[in-house]
């Protein structure tokens, strides 16, 4: 799957620069899983991250639960200056005219 395997190579890339990651898998409406990672060298973190992109949810790509608790996570200091990617295999609708705002705001201020 083209998109896990993105999502690996940028956590990896993320952590070789000593940046922790959160990552956030998604689907339909209400499924959103977190996982945190701030070192591959953590006994069982391997196995744990890549047990976490073998999820699959199916039924859906709803962005909006996914890109607000992004922001939620921002607005703490750990993650504050953190970079966003979201990556899917399905289309999404446009995101909410808050959220944009928002979105927009963060990164005005960088």
């Amino acid at each position: 799957d083209i998109a896990k395997a993105l999502t690996l190579e940028c956590v990896r890339q993320a952590l070789v620069e000593d940046r922790p990651c959160c990552i956030l898998a998604f689907s339909g409406p209400g499924q959103v899983e977190e996982l945190e990672i701030t070192s591959l060298e953590q006994e069982g973190a391997w196995a744990e991250l890549l047990d976490f992109l073998g999820h699959s949810f199916g039924g859906g790509t709803d962005i909006d639960a996914t890109v607000e608790r992004c922001l939620q996570l921002m607005r703490d200091d750990v993650w504050q200056n953190a970079d966003m990617l979201l990556v899917t295999d399905g289309m999404i609708a446009p995101l909410d005219t808050a959220m944009v705002e928002e979105l927009q705001l963060r990164t005005s201020e960088w």
